[in-house]
């Protein structure tokens, strides 16, 4: 696996929405906010690695949120997360 980068996020990101149709869009005062599907927001950040980083940290405090997929849970760290997104979508 390639190390968590600025890229490396970004596509990580983009597996995300395209594989459960969901977006990331700016909002007022933030660059990049990752909506569901259901047009919920479940991370944000300036960069992709932000985005990314605040999904890890939704993922292990908003674990029972019907936003967060259950297959990201238990997940013990960033890089077993994107292994995660690798191998489910």
């Amino acid at each position: 696996m390639t190390a968590l980068d600025e890229e490396r996020c970004r596509t990580l990101v983009e597996r995300l929405c395209a594989g459960l149709g969901w977006s990331v869009r700016p909002v007022p005062g933030v660059r990049k906010v990752l909506f569901t599907g259901e047009d919920r927001w479940v991370a944000f950040g300036w960069t992709w690695s932000d985005v990314f980083a605040c999904f890890y940290d939704n993922v292990r405090v908003f674990a029972t949120s019907p936003d967060i997929p259950a297959w990201t849970r238990p997940c013990g760290s960033p890089e077993e997360l994107a292994l995660k997104i690798e191998v489910a979508l």
